[in-house]
C-alpha cells in the first residue's frame, strides 16, 4: 500500500506516510471497516482508502501507477489479452478503470 502511495502523490514521502497511516489508523477503520475493501495482507485497499477518506489523488497518477502495474506498452496479443483479462477481472481497481487493448500497425496491441 505504502509503495502504491508514493506513486500516487508524485513520490511525496510525507504525505504518503500520512496517508499509510491514516489506513493503519484503529478509529478509522473501526469507522469505516464495514465499508471498506482489505487486500490479501488484510490492510485497506487504496482504492478504498481514497473513497473513504476523500483523499485528493490526481486521476492521471492512478493511470500512470496502474500502467506500471499492468506492463502497460505494445505487445503480442497473447501478452495484452492475459494482461486484459487478469486486471479487468480481479484487480481491486477494476469497478472504477478497465484495461483495454488498441490494434497496432504492426500487427502487435497497445496495452
Amino acid at each position: 500500500m505504502f509503495d502504491d502511495l508514493r506513486k500516487l502523490t508524485g513520490n511525496d514521502r510525507k504525505l504518503s506516510k500520512e496517508y499509510y497511516f491514516l489506513g493503519k489508523d484503529k478509529e478509522f477503520l473501526e469507522k469505516y471497516g464495514k465499508e471498506a475493501k482489505f487486500d490479501e495482507n488484510g490492510e485497506i485497499t487504496v482504492n478504498s482508502l481514497i473513497k473513504l477518506a476523500h483523499l485528493d489523488i490526481h486521476e492521471d497518477r492512478m493511470i500512470n501507477m496502474l500502467n506500471d502495474e499492468i506492463g502497460s506498452g505494445v505487445q503480442t496479443y497473447e501478452n495484452v489479452i492475459s494482461r486484459l483479462q487478469n486486471f479487468n477481472r480481479n484487480h481491486h481497481l477494476n469497478d472504477e478503470f478497465m484495461a483495454t487493448i488498441i490494434p497496432t500497425q504492426d500487427g502487435k496491441y497497445d496495452l
